[in-house]
């Protein structure tokens, strides 16, 4: 996505996918990803949006669905929080 005008005009986002994605430890306020644990980020969400829900593979023998969250940490970190049916995991960052 490229900013077109205002403070940080010409500004890019890129996402660095995580693979495979590290486990994460998410405690939830009101159902929503309220604080973050993970390999080497940590803390407090202050922004957020989401659920989305996201589903492939469902043409072989293992399908997936999961919710998706992209999240702001108190220390400015942008990601993507993902909850599958074996936990949380960190998805993504976005630089």
């Amino acid at each position: 996505m490229r900013a077109e005008t205002g403070e940080g005009a010409g500004a890019v986002l890129s996402v660095r996918r995580m693979r495979p994605p590290p486990p994460a430890v998410v405690a939830l306020a009101a159902g929503m990803p309220a604080h973050l644990r993970a390999a080497g980020l940590s803390g407090r969400i202050v922004a957020g949006a989401g659920p989305w829900r996201v589903s492939g593979e469902w043409w072989t023998d293992a399908p997936f669905v999961q919710d998706e969250w992209d999240v702001e940490v108190d220390d400015g970190t942008l990601c993507r929080l993902a909850r599958t049916s074996h936990g949380w995991c960190l998805e993504a960052i976005y630089d």
